[in-house]
């Protein structure tokens, strides 16, 4: 039986002002410490820098050690950092359906009532939000979502069902699957010829 190699791994969260060049200063950090990043995901939201991520570090790099590593990388309480162990890297779970996106207009900004009722929905369903966004534009919202629909699950209906409850909020609402939002979405860059 060949000895698998030691590590710790670990979730991380950081949220702080945004400022230029955090990605930057908060990568260098795990690389400093020899760590090997899984999975990351970043955004900025109003103006708050949010950035999670699953990193695997050599045997002995402690919680407390990647803790301190990340906090110095902004000024003494700048950062708000939050760490969780992982007792072994873990495999996604398997996709129990296809891909989909859900995309919500909405004519205003505030839209807590109509998140909560597209998630109960999702939930009664059990379908899984892998990705969700919402963000306000020139006084309307849009909510994205990328949604594993089971099989069993009929599309059509889902998409009339979200279409009624969502009725009374004035909305409008789109659900394709992601290959075909992501054909209708694609931008072609120009090629560049080399001199």
């Amino acid at each position: 039986m060949a000895a698998m190699s030691m590590t710790s791994r670990y979730a991380l969260s950081v949220m702080c002002r945004d400022s230029v060049g955090l990605v930057a200063r908060l990568t260098e950090c795990v690389c400093g410490l020899g760590g090997n990043i899984e999975v990351l995901h970043q955004g900025v939201l109003q103006g708050f820098f949010v950035f999670m991520l699953l990193a695997e570090f050599p045997d002995g790099v402690s919680a407390d050690q990647v803790c301190e590593s990340i906090e110095s990388a902004g000024m003494q309480g700048e950062l708000v950092v939050s760490i969780l162990p992982r007792a072994e890297k873990v495999a996604a779970p398997a996709q129990t359906g296809e891909s989909f996106i859900l995309t919500v207009l909405s004519e205003r900004e505030d839209v807590a009532g109509i998140l909560r009722k597209i998630t109960t929905y999702l939930s009664d369903h059990r379908i899984n939000i892998e990705g969700l966004t919402c963000e306000p534009i020139s006084g309307r919202s849009v909510i994205t979502a990328r949604l594993t629909i089971p099989s069993a699950v009929d599309i059509r209906s889902c998409r009339l069902d979200l279409t009624e409850i969502l009725q009374p909020d004035d909305v409008s609402l789109s659900l394709v699957h992601e290959d075909i939002f992501g054909a209708t979405s694609r931008i072609e860059m120009p090629l560049r010829k080399m001199a």
